[in-house]
């Protein structure tokens, strides 16, 4: 019997599908769930900022109000306000008084116009028509006819009922053919154009005025207007954020689409643009409830208080003392500081709500165009978390730069630049790159750039010389048809090589190491000195540039390196009989105390006097210089630096005695250990490798080591450089725990001690400490040390297209490239070049207050260069700039040319041609000056000019004041000498010192010679010309003084329009300038550019 076949079970029958399907729908639902927190709240934490930040803005904004209306409330009741409301309100009667006339009159016309056009509305389509008939017309008889019907219709009366009688008319007409219809409307509306203007014109005095009180509030108010806050407050209440208005909860996008850069910062930083600036004081002072816990109040509670005490720089130093790690804190009551340490982390956290601190960056960089992230760094796409939205993840390669790092994002756009305004970080962090002379050792893009340039040009000078070795034996074997182009294209090359030797020398000139030249070492130095400065620079002068080397060897090895690199420098010097070749006097201590006080050498350098430092801090600290230096080399030294940066102060001899005399005074008597080790040959021949090694010719000139290149590696792109490639060490473990593997923390440890990642490393005694760091210790400051870290972590390969990064070209090209030098030779130490600055050499006591002469402070310092481009002839400062002294004569050149009374000495710097043009080309473009200058085209003074003018300049005794080129004149006088005027000064720039000095230098002595001459019309048809003409108060009263001497005054209501300024003249007027036409200031200006000189001086001085 067969088996019956096996039948498989059916699964939907015999077994239940219940549990996967509800481990299915259970996964689904959680996974739905899951989504919908993810979707609501896990991913979206941006919607609680934006919320917290609208709460927080609105409370604000509640306590901005009645302040500003107090505000305007003030403003709308000072003198100035009511006096320009008072003037509108007498515009407006006088509006109001003339206006009805002409609105009636215009009213009249309209009438006029609109009957007229039905008048002419029926005729003008029937010449219309007949137009049409005409030019469609199919024989010339048919046209006739038509033609006859047009003459037919411009000849027909249409009887007219007007009201407007039109200026010059006996009587308004009764009936007009066509063509009087047509000019009838025409007149109409020229005329009423014309009462249009003339109502118009009645009514712009008060709208002008308007005009000046809504602007005088815009200025002075402190904050918004009240009618402003009220807008945002409305904004705020309707859940809108942002300059866009988006609606809360909306993610606020920027998409570059260029590069395609998404950011999405404001999304939570949603206070970034508010036009009003939310600070951190602010929402302390405004919101009272949530922003720390109950416990930590009292803290919360005191910080309240004081800043309500506190004006808006204390207020803004308050967020420096909660974010900037480096702020200093004595500056800040102590309980103050306690406070805002127990409740740091809440205050930080509020910070996000604040808006940017410096609006005018924002200008520069729109955050529509430009994102947050290109600058800050950070994952601008992310909106998900803090951590990840700061970069602050383990992958992310550009993580948020800190609040104290900020300025690094200028770095990678503004390689070219060297001084930026807002970013005081980036221009400290070049400057020290500068000053410090990190670019000895390290090479870095824009820095140090003469080498590469003479090297460039030594490589094109080798290859001119090979084609002229080419060309002159070409010239033996050419046919003679063919020499005379072989000679003229070697004349060329000859030509090229000589314009390329030139811009050697030029560059040669221009190459200034950072440190002093070692050449003339032996002459200058005592010899058992070096060895101790080498060893510990600070111990002997605490502010010196000259870092610490081999604190990372062991201490045998130390003084080892130390004699074998002073043998050689000391033995490759110059024998001092070379360089010093005279015995100098000694001189007058007292009297150089006194001449190194007041001509100027604390512009640069810092000494002990009286207990006190005082000085600029650029260049050496001379307090212990008699310890170190030779007499007769400083003597020669003060009268002819010849390396280096430090200027020729064009001294005599006897001076130079007398300030050296005084500086070797300046000692604390140290007796240095002998050292004659250091004359041993065999020493100073194992001291060249250690100069190698060391890096000493990066900074110094070195005989035999001129052409030397940096030892240290390439920072151009230091911040790119991936973490793993830096060499933390065995430290490198720890950093990762406590979240300090970063550049920044590798930057700012190897910039306070160079040698920390080196410690536990094993060396190899063989090489006698050539293996270990190399690196000195500057001795940084913290500040120092942040800016220069600052400047590491924007030295990138920046993912920023090309195009996107700022190049200046032009003016402002003019202006950074002048910076450059302006700070290599610190012009800032005694010259105030942009008006915020004042040199440290303005603030010395000697300085201050009026000196011997009686002269004002102003009167005995350096002058401002502020507008030196808009005064200076670019071809007289460039003379100026290479000869200060403005003359060669032995007995005039040890002094100053344009200012022969001042003490403090303009020194004459050794500039290269291309460096004064820079300088040129710098104070040109920083007051807008046209390049190239073209004087105007100007005609001296004809005889009465020349006479009315010169009795003018002797009435107001210029010569009182300027200097005249005699020395025992000049020696009392407080102004400059005018001698130089024509070659010196800009027509411009002085019709305006003539006309208001004190807008040029507020604080000058020069007074106001010249005023305006005023012609006034009554309306009783009188013409009065004078000067000084004022309204009164309110505008209801004139006044106006005339030649007699005697003031008159006026009504408002007498007057005639408004006064004319007819032409400037001077306070005071001569006989022979009375009947002398033109402006005075002209006249003034010419007879200085083309007739003022000594033959003129003894003219006056006759008078």
């Amino acid at each position: 019997m067969a088996e019956k076949p096996m039948v498989p079970k059916d699964p939907i029958k015999s077994r239940s599908m219940s549990k996967p399907i509800f481990i299915a729908s259970a996964v689904l639902l959680a996974s739905l769930l899951l989504a919908g927190y993810d979707e609501f709240w896990g991913r979206r934490p941006y919607k609680d900022f934006q919320r917290e930040f609208l709460d927080l803005y609105q409370n604000y904004l509640e306590m901005v109000m009645p302040r500003q209306e107090e505000r305007l409330a003030k403003l709308v009741n000072s003198p100035k306000y009511k006096d320009l409301e008072a003037r509108r309100k007498l515009a407006l009667e006088d509006l109001a008084a003339k206006e009805p006339a002409i609105v009636e009159e215009v009213e009249v016309i309209a009438n006029d116009l609109t009957y007229l056009r039905d008048v002419q509305k029926l005729p003008k389509s029937q010449f219309s028509a007949y137009k049409w008939e005409a030019e469609a017309a199919a024989s010339d008889e048919k046209r006739q006819e038509i033609i006859g019907k047009l003459d037919e219709l411009r000849r027909s009366v249409y009887p007219v009922d007007l009201q407007y009688k039109l200026p010059g008319e006996a009587e308004i007409p009764t009936e007009l053919n066509y063509l009087e219809l047509e000019e009838r409307i025409l007149a109409l509306q020229d005329r009423k154009a014309e009462l249009e203007k003339a109502r118009a014109r009645l009514g712009a005095p008060a709208i002008e005025l308007k005009k000046q009180m809504d602007a005088y509030v815009a200025k002075n108010i402190e904050g918004p207007l009240p009618v402003n806050v009220a807008k945002l407050m409305k904004k705020a209440e309707d859940g809108l954020l942002g300059p866009q208005a988006n609606s809360v909860d909306d993610i606020l996008q920027i998409h570059i689409r260029e590069f395609d850069w998404v950011d999405r910062c404001e999304s939570c930083h949603a206070g970034t643009e508010e036009p009003i600036n939310m600070s951190l004081a602010d929402i302390v002072l405004s919101t009272y409830s949530g922003l720390v816990e109950e416990e930590k109040e009292d803290a919360l509670v005191f910080i309240r208080d004081w800043l309500k005490d506190q004006d808006e720089a204390g207020r803004k130093a308050f967020t420096d003392l909660v974010t900037n790690p480096l702020v200093d804190t004595s500056k800040f009551p102590e309980g103050i500081v306690h406070a805002v340490e127990d409740i740091r982390p809440e205050l930080k956290s509020l910070v996000a709500f604040t808006a940017h601190p410096t609006k005018e960056l924002l200008q520069i960089h729109p955050p529509e165009q430009f994102g947050c992230s290109m600058c800050h760094n950070g994952n601008g796409r992310s909106v998900t978390s803090v951590e990840l939205a700061h970069g602050k993840n383990k992958h992310w390669l550009y993580p948020l730069h800190a609040r104290e790092n900020f300025d690094a994002g200028c770095v990678q756009c503004h390689t070219d630049d060297f001084r930026l305004d807002h970013a005081e970080t980036f221009n400290e962090g070049r400057r020290l790159f500068e000053h410090k002379g990190c670019w000895g050792c390290h090479k870095y893009k824009g820095f140090n750039t003469e080498p590469e340039m003479l090297a460039e040009l030594e490589n094109r000078r080798k290859s001119i010389d090979e084609r002229i070795e080419k060309m002159e034996i070409q010239l033996k074997v050419a046919p003679p048809e063919e020499r005379p182009t072989l000679k003229m294209e070697e004349g060329r090359l000859l030509t090229e090589l000589e314009e390329l030797e030139a811009d050697m020398s030029d560059l040669l000139v221009q190459r200034k190491r950072v440190g002093p030249s070692l050449k003339n070492l032996r002459a200058k130095v005592k010899r058992d000195w070096i060895l101790p400065w080498l060893l510990d620079p600070a111990s002997f002068r605490p502010t010196t540039k000259m870092p610490s080397f081999f604190r990372n060897l062991p201490e045998e090895q130390k003084a080892a390196h130390a004699v074998r690199i002073a043998a050689y420098i000391w033995q490759n010097a110059k024998d001092p009989s070379e360089v010093v070749t005279r015995k100098f006097d000694r001189g007058d201590a007292t009297k150089g105390k006194e001449l190194f006080k007041n001509r100027g050498c604390l512009g640069c350098h810092t000494i002990q006097l009286d207990g006190k430092m005082v000085g600029d801090g650029f260049a050496a600290d001379l307090s212990r210089i008699g310890d170190k230096h030779n007499y007769d080399y400083t003597v020669r030294w003060i009268l002819d630096p010849d390396s280096g940066v430090m200027p020729n102060l064009r001294l005599s001899v006897d001076d130079a005695q007398d300030i050296a005399t005084f500086l070797i005074s300046q000692r604390q008597g140290t007796r240095w250990e002998p050292t004659p080790q250091l004359d041993d040959p065999k020493l100073a021949e194992e001291g060249a490798a250690l100069v190698r090694h060391y890096g000493c010719a990066g900074c110094h000139e070195i005989a035999g080591m001129e052409n030397e290149k940096g030892i240290g590696t390439e920072l151009t792109a230091e911040g790119s450089k991936p973490k793993e490639r830096l060499d933390f060490g065995r430290l490198e473990h720890g950093f990762k725990e406590h979240g300090q593997y970063t550049h920044k923390h590798y930057f700012e440890n190897k910039l306070r001690e160079p040698g920390v990642f080196w410690v536990g490393k094993v060396f190899d005694p063989e090489k006698n400490g050539l293996d270990r760091l190399r690196m000195p210790n500057f001795r940084l400051n913290e500040n120092e040390i942040n800016a220069l870290a600052t400047f590491l972590l924007g030295s990138v390969e920046s993912t920023i297209p090309e195009t996107w990064r700022y190049r200046p070209e032009g003016r402002a090209k003019d202006i950074q490239q002048g910076w450059w030098v302006i700070a290599k030779y610190n012009c800032t130490g005694c010259h105030q070049v942009t008006p915020e600055e004042t040199p440290s050499l303005w603030d010395l006591p000697w300085f201050q207050g009026v000196d011997a002469q009686g002269r004002k402070p102003e009167s005995h310092r350096p002058p401002t260069l502020v507008s030196l481009g808009a005064k200076a002839n670019p071809e007289w400062l460039a003379e100026f700039l290479r000869n200060p002294a403005l003359t060669h004569d032995p007995a005039q050149y040890n002094g100053n040319g344009v200012r022969p009374y001042l003490e403090v000495r303009m020194p004459t710097f050794r500039l290269s041609d291309g460096e004064i043009e820079t300088l040129v080309r710098f104070f040109q473009a920083l007051d807008s000056q046209p390049v190239p200058y073209v004087a105007p085209d100007l005609k001296p003074l004809n005889p009465d000019e020349l006479a009315g003018i010169r009795q003018l300049y002797a009435d107001v005794k210029c010569y009182q004041c300027h200097a005249i080129g005699d020395p025992s004149w000049d020696a009392r006088m407080n102004a400059p000498n005018l001698l130089v005027a024509r070659n010196k000064l800009k027509y411009d720039w002085i019709l305006r010192w003539l006309a208001e000095p004190s807008s040029i230098v507020p604080w000058t002595a020069m007074p106001v010679n010249f005023v305006g001459e005023w012609e006034l019309k009554t309306k009783d048809g009188r013409r009065i010309v004078g000067t000084e003409f004022s309204w009164g108060r309110g505008g209801k009263t004139a006044r106006i003084k005339l030649k007699s001497g005697e003031t008159i005054r006026f009504k408002r209501n007498e007057i005639d329009g408004e006064p004319t300024l007819l032409r400037t003249v001077g306070t005071t007027i001569p006989k022979a300038l009375e009947n002398v036409p033109g402006d005075h200031r002209d006249l003034m200006a010419r007879y200085l550019l083309f007739h003022y000189n000594q033959s003129e001086i003894d003219k006056v001085l006759k008078k």
